[in-house]
């Protein structure tokens, strides 16, 4: 772990960043330029690797059923909302054969909801336990590996990348959207799925709920942030994605009440998307 010396989401310098929060082996402090909190100190990035596989992918234990527990995987639903509110965004992304990069992909569902669309999908996942099940189950390309990986793979060659939860795990937000930016295609778009500062859940419980406390979140962030972090990569339209649905179980009140809370900003988390910019004539 070290000390931070400038805001991971927009770049300020952290100075004299006041403590928002207090974790068990670190602080969330406040930046004052963009509202997001980060950890200080923050964890490195050799350090997250063994923590990713004892939180998330621990295949020592099991469910009823006797396969796995891989974290908390969100259900097939969300992602399928997700597939469906953005084709319905995008419409270019319809095309046959639209290359869909899912970055932290984990168990695969998102991809798995594209592909059955007609999409090209291929996931980079860091955990081996991951990658390896959905390749098997599914038959989806997935590489292993973080920033390496999808350094990788070719500029300018993907339709869209997503990151579901994964921006907050990341040491260097800002970078990882450069890297990003080259490698879709122009007028390709990028969603991302990040804890939300502003949560309705982070102020009633006083920063205890899981976006806050968990100790590989290194950054929460403020929409004045996504726009600051996103913006400095080159990525323009950068806006939220305010939906209806995506939760198993939930009748038309609390489906109506979470859409209100979305469109307050005030949901759990943020849903952001920018598109990288047309090729000049």
């Amino acid at each position: 772990m070290r000390p931070v010396t400038a805001c991971p989401v927009c770049g300020a310098p952290a100075g004299r960043a006041p403590v928002a929060y207090r974790r068990q082996s670190d602080f969330l402090r406040r930046c004052g330029a963009c509202g997001s909190l980060f950890a200080d100190p923050r964890l490195e990035p050799h350090e997250l690797p063994a923590i990713y596989e004892e939180d998330f992918y621990d295949e020592e234990h099991t469910g009823k059923d006797g396969r796995p527990v891989w974290g908390e995987a969100a259900p097939p639903l969300t992602y399928e909302t997700y597939a469906r509110v953005l084709l319905s965004r995008y419409p270019h992304l319809k095309k046959p054969g639209a290359r869909i990069l899912d970055y932290g992909c984990g168990l695969g569902q998102f991809l798995v909801a594209m592909k059955r669309r007609g999409a090209e999908c291929l996931g980079i996942e860091l955990s081996d336990l991951a990658a390896r099940r959905v390749r098997e189950e599914t038959g989806i390309e997935v590489v292993t590996g973080a920033e390496e990986a999808l350094e990788a793979q070719a500029d300018d060659s993907f339709d869209m990348v997503t990151l579901f939860s994964v921006l907050e795990h990341v040491c260097d937000p800002r970078a990882l959207a450069r890297l990003i930016y080259r490698k879709l295609a122009p007028g390709g778009v990028m969603c991302a799925v990040v804890p939300n500062v502003r949560s309705i859940r982070g102020f009633m419980t006083r920063g205890r709920c899981y976006e806050f406390r968990m100790r590989t979140h290194l950054t929460v962030w403020a929409m004045r942030g996504a726009r600051a972090c996103l913006g400095s990569a080159g990525f323009s339209g950068v806006g939220r994605l305010v939906f209806w649905g995506g939760r198993p179980g939930f009748g038309f009140l609390k489906n109506l009440a979470q859409l209100a809370v979305r469109a307050l900003g005030a949901g759990s988390a943020l849903s952001v998307v920018a598109r990288k910019g047309e090729a000049s004539a």
